[in-house]
């Protein structure tokens, strides 16, 4: 069989150092922006049985999974719900966090705001046009070949001049005109889950709602009116930052999605969930912004590619292709109850010492047993 994500590739953006900096996780100072491509990565992660890119990720956030979801199935339930979980960021430690930049190094920040935000109609801003000035309205926008800015001139006689590249204060314009704005999903936390897949998908809101907070480089001040970058170009990655607490809430969204998933996986139809609703309803969400496109390969051969925003659309997608497959895409250990990146679908421990400890455990519950046995037969 030949897989769609062999036929093309997308790319993705890394620091080769990260740091996590009054509640962001932002490239370390001096760290180098490059490219590079999760598919490549995923399909090298098949052939050489190490943890996939996405069960890396579930394994990182591991020790933030409170204990109710290490409970067994009981009477077929998933024991995973919202409430279970506590604010992320109050159970990181030092580890934890040594973690998670090691991780964003390899493969790079989620993206979530480009997985949240669609369209962002920037500030009007006052420009020079050859011996005029005029006032420029533009907008950011991702399409399947990525993101885009257009820009379009709007009168300015109802404006008073101000200076060339200036950003025009919202009180300023006139009535009729479209106000800065971004067209995004409700903000993502573990009570808002349900919320999150069920409700309309997206809202216009103020850019302050969501789309500011994620430039904790650009001042206060100015964040409503900064002439933003395109995503994905340099000058934007110079200015993102990931708010650590969204990057744990969806590291530990995609963690509940593959658990959900690898039960239903392991015990078919007789399971059911804790909360109502599609079952996969988390992880197809993550991949609804994810689309097959055909272009033009490098020997001018047609071929398809899977197009997305955001690092984390790639990450789901990856683990939908895996469980589509019937591979294995998260493990829960047989030993301890913890998650762990599997490296191959028949794998049941979460490493070599928890493997030996339960052998261990059953052994002596086997000689226990033996040894019952043979002292009621004495007693007869």
């Amino acid at each position: 069989m030949l897989h769609a994500y062999k036929l093309g590739s997308t790319t993705w953006w890394r620091f080769s150092a990260y740091e996590i900096r009054d509640g962001y996780i932002c490239p370390a100072r001096g760290a180098k922006l490059n490219k590079y491509d999760p598919w490549e990565l995923f399909e090298r992660s098949r052939e050489k049985r190490v943890p996939m890119p996405y069960s890396a990720l579930v394994g990182l956030v591991e020790p933030l999974q409170p204990s109710g979801s290490r409970r067994p199935i009981v009477d077929g339930v998933l024991p995973v719900s919202a409430e279970d979980f506590a604010t992320p960021s109050e159970l990181v430690t030092p580890e934890v966090r040594r973690g998670i930049t090691e991780w964003c190094s390899v493969h790079g920040l989620l993206g979530l705001l480009l997985h949240r935000v669609r369209s962002v109609r920037l500030a009007y801003r006052l420009e020079q046009r050859g011996r005029r000035r005029a006032v420029i309205g533009s907008t950011l926008f991702y399409a399947n070949h990525g993101w885009q800015k257009v820009s379009s001139p709007f009168d300015e006689s109802d404006i008073e001049l101000r200076p060339t590249r200036e950003a025009i204060s919202t009180a300023a314009l006139p009535g009729s005109w479209p106000r800065p704005s971004a067209v995004a999903r409700m903000p993502l936390t573990y009570d808002s889950i349900p919320d999150y897949i069920t409700e309309p998908m997206w809202r216009e809101e103020p850019l302050s709602e969501t789309w500011t907070r994620y430039f904790p480089g650009v001042p206060a001040v100015r964040r409503e009116s900064f002439n933003y970058p395109v995503p994905t170009s340099p000058q934007f990655w110079s200015l993102y930052g990931e708010p650590l607490d969204d990057f744990l809430y969806a590291a530990l969204m995609l963690s509940r999605a593959l658990v959900s998933a690898a039960q239903i996986r392991r015990y078919g139809a007789n399971v059911t969930r804790s909360e109502p609703g599609d079952p996969f309803g988390e992880l197809n969400e993550l991949t609804d912004r994810c689309s097959l496109c055909l272009e033009q390969g490098p020997n001018g051969s047609l071929q398809h590619r899977w197009a997305s925003p955001s690092l984390i659309d790639k990450l789901a997608m990856m683990a939908a292709l895996d469980l589509g497959e019937g591979r294995q895409a998260v493990g829960r250990c047989t030993g301890c109850g913890r998650l762990y990146p599997p490296t191959h679908h028949r794998q049941l421990y979460c490493s070599k010492r928890c493997q030996g400890n339960n052998a261990t455990r059953t052994y002596r519950k086997k000689l226990r047993g033996s040894s019952t046995r043979r002292g009621k037969k004495r007693q007869r």
